[in-house]
């Protein structure tokens, strides 16, 4: 930045000086953003890390061959609504 010398009726521009507080000032703010940025970024992937690891454990539960024998008497039920299947088949009390 340049500011205009006010001796001797010159139209000379000096050069201004830039004190430390203002640098240091001006690299905290930019240190905010960054680390503003960084934590943004790293909760959007800690998101997608929790949907993948979510996705791997219901596949590797939903291959058990418990489950897919217990999934298929569910599949081949003729009821809509859970609470009259579960009295159709005695389940509620």
């Amino acid at each position: 930045m340049k500011c205009k010398k006010e001796n001797n009726n010159s139209n000379r521009e000096v050069p201004r000086v830039v004190d430390i507080t203002e640098i240091s000032a001006v690299v905290a703010a930019a240190g905010v953003l960054v680390g503003v940025a960084y934590y943004i970024l790293d909760m959007r992937n800690q998101t997608r890390m929790r949907k993948t690891e979510l996705l791997t454990r219901l596949y590797s539960t939903m291959v058990n061959k418990d489950w897919l024998e217990a999934w298929d008497i569910i599949d081949r039920l003729e009821s809509d609504d859970l609470i009259k299947m579960r009295q159709k088949k005695g389940w509620l009390r």
